[in-house]
């Protein structure tokens, strides 16, 4: 089920303000409460997971964000939200370290607030989503009474961080995209196998012509 992000104006002027034009806001869930918050990568950095605090809800989120130089070394942005809960991540893994596509799930009636998230990674430029999440966290371990929306980034584009609203719970989240690294990634290549060279083996008299 996709649902149409919900762009705040004072956001959207944040996110002007500290990204470059090619970022793009694939989509958010959540209510009006807290206040508007941006978590992005550097520059050259890209999203691999999210850390979290939670228990009954998400009491907090910060963006965990990876250097393509570098997969396995990551860099948290700064937190959003509150203290309550316990700690948490959910992380692509090094060989596939790209967030495509997040799938957001909110539950609430007099007030709507963030209850979980599933994200789908991959390596650079692969065309096709996996089939089904590789990283998800639930608050209370069930999305039975939650509506779950799914917002993948463009073609070519992958995740660099996140944004939304919080107070002392994350009361609305949302994923930030822009265009995947440029070039080919380098291919792996089976180490070459050694080559032994014999030497000539020494002859005490040359013949030639035929034999009689």
């Amino acid at each position: 089920m996709f649902k149409l992000p919900v762009i705040l104006f004072g956001l959207a002027m944040s996110l002007t303000a500290t990204a470059v034009s090619a970022d793009q806001l694939a989509g958010s869930v959540g209510g009006l409460g807290g206040k508007a918050f941006t978590a992005r990568c550097a520059l050259g950095t890209y999203l691999k997971g999210i850390a979290y605090r939670a228990g009954d809800d998400i009491d907090s989120v910060a963006a965990i964000c990876f250097d393509p130089k570098n997969p396995a070394g990551t860099r948290s942005t700064s937190v959003h939200g509150g203290r309550g809960g316990e700690a948490g991540t959910i992380v692509c893994q090094d060989h596939e370290p790209y967030v495509r596509a997040i799938k957001l799930f909110e539950a609430g009636a007099a007030t709507t607030v963030v209850k979980g998230f599933q994200i789908w990674c991959s390596s650079r430029h692969q065309a096709t989503l996996p089939g089904g999440p590789s990283a998800e966290f639930l608050a209370g371990g069930s999305n039975k009474n939650f509506h779950g929306y799914q917002y993948p980034c463009g073609p070519n584009a992958v995740a660099v961080g996140l944004y939304g609203r919080s107070g002392n719970l994350v009361d609305a989240l949302g994923m930030i995209c822009d265009q995947e690294p440029a070039g080919n990634p380098a291919p792996n290549k089976p180490a070459p196998k050694p080559v032994t060279v014999k030497p000539v083996p020494k002859s005490d008299s040359i013949s030639t012509g035929k034999p009689n």
